[in-house]
């Protein structure tokens, strides 16, 4: 490292120079679905280690092929944990969490929904938690955010917003339809099912397929 330091300060200067270009370009093609920070990241780490093989090649350490193959491995390696690190962090966004929740939980019969143009009936099993129909979910906010807390609770978890916040997030997603009220705008929306007037959280069925 000592002399990568001493190799690497006269030149610093003129290095520095191409960095930004280079990274604009790594970023460019870093893992293409990678989320916020992560391609940078990638093309920041591939930088720093393609400087340090330029060093070992012009110390005769490695060839010129060498450094090369070994470049290109340190490229796919560093993608490969981005997509990786991607995929996780996907998993823990609370849109994602909420989705597949309650997904679950009307599979397994935990909640249930009714189509809109049904009229109220018996009781099912589960916890009624709004309606249905061919576009869109009809959802109880507060119910429905109960459920899913419940739910996850019971698997061990714990869900990592409140509600409100939830609602933003999904709208910010594009999940959920919303209705502007002036400057503000409402995350959920006024329904009428059955003849009454409901604020429901309208979840479009396009993101949610069971």
């Amino acid at each position: 490292m000592a002399g990568y330091t001493h190799w690497l300060a006269p030149q610093l200067d003129s290095l520095a120079a191409g960095f930004r270009q280079e990274f604009q370009q790594l970023r460019a093609s870093a893992c293409a679905d990678g989320h916020g920070r992560i391609p940078e990241t990638v093309a920041w780490l591939h930088i720093g280690f393609a400087g340090f093989i330029r060093y070992a090649v012009d110390s005769g350490v490695v060839s010129s092929e060498e450094g090369e193959q070994l470049s290109g491995e340190c490229w796919t390696i560093l993608n490969k944990l981005a997509a990786d690190q991607s995929r996780v962090v996907a998993e823990d966004r609370p849109a994602n969490k909420f989705l597949d929740a309650l997904r679950d939980m009307l599979t397994a019969r935990v909640v249930w929904v009714r189509h809109t143009s049904e009229m109220d009936s018996a009781s099912r099993d589960g916890a009624f938690i709004g309606w249905e129909d061919s576009e869109s979910y009809f959802l109880i906010p507060g119910e429905t955010y109960r459920q899913v807390c419940r739910f996850v609770q019971a698997q061990g978890g714990r869900f990592p917003v409140g509600e409100r916040r939830l609602w933003a997030h999904l709208a910010a997603e594009g999940l959920i339809e919303t209705f502007a009220d002036g400057s503000r705008v409402n995350n959920t929306i006024l329904k009428t099912i059955s003849g009454e007037r409901r604020r429901v959280l309208c979840l479009k069925r396009s993101s949610f397929q069971l």
